[in-house]
């Protein structure tokens, strides 16, 4: 494969995430904030068993609910990282136990 094709694929890739991410903010934009903080709180709790997301995945869904939080609906953002520090979430004892 030559660097031009390996170029033209990386482009393609970083155009295919601009998209997924855009669909990700306007599906979650649409949320009332009660129906984000429960949908926050259940990606915190999410079992680790075969049936969950990737860490990275978790980790991404918890920063976009809580960024629509912070900037649509004010709430505190301390708050919601207080919830994230002291939750049971798979991605946060990874990132502590390293």
């Amino acid at each position: 494969m030559t660097k031009k094709n390996l170029i033209g694929i990386f482009e393609g890739l970083q155009e295919l995430l601009k998209l997924t991410m855009h669909e990700s903010i306007d599906a979650v934009w649409n949320n009332s904030e009660e129906e984000l903080i429960e949908l926050f709180e259940d990606v915190l709790a999410t079992a680790n068993d075969e049936h969950r997301p990737g860490l990275f995945t978790l980790m991404q869904m918890a920063g976009l609910i809580g960024s629509v939080l912070v900037i649509k609906h004010g709430k505190d953002e301390d708050e919601l990282m207080k919830m994230l520090k002291n939750s049971d979430a798979i991605f946060v004892k990874e990132i502590l136990n390293d």
